[in-house]
């Protein structure tokens, strides 16, 4: 499902932002920057912004070894 009127952005452990869409969200966010480089592993803070609420969240970021 597409969430209409949402910011995602991305954060990496020092507050860089290192993702952002704004738009419809279609939860497909793969763990790569916006610069489409696979992130490092590691944590990672995720906030969702609507019209209503941000829904901030912790993501521990494991890239698949065979990458």
């Amino acid at each position: 499902h597409n969430i209409e009127g949402v910011r995602m952005q991305v954060f990496n452990r020092w507050g860089t932002r290192v993702y952002f869409q704004e738009g419809p969200y279609t939860n497909d966010w793969d763990g790569r920057s916006d610069t489409d480089d696979v992130l490092p592993d590691g944590t990672y803070f995720v906030l969702l912004t609507t019209e209503f609420k941000n829904y901030g969240v912790y993501v521990d970021l494991r890239n698949d070894s065979d990458q």
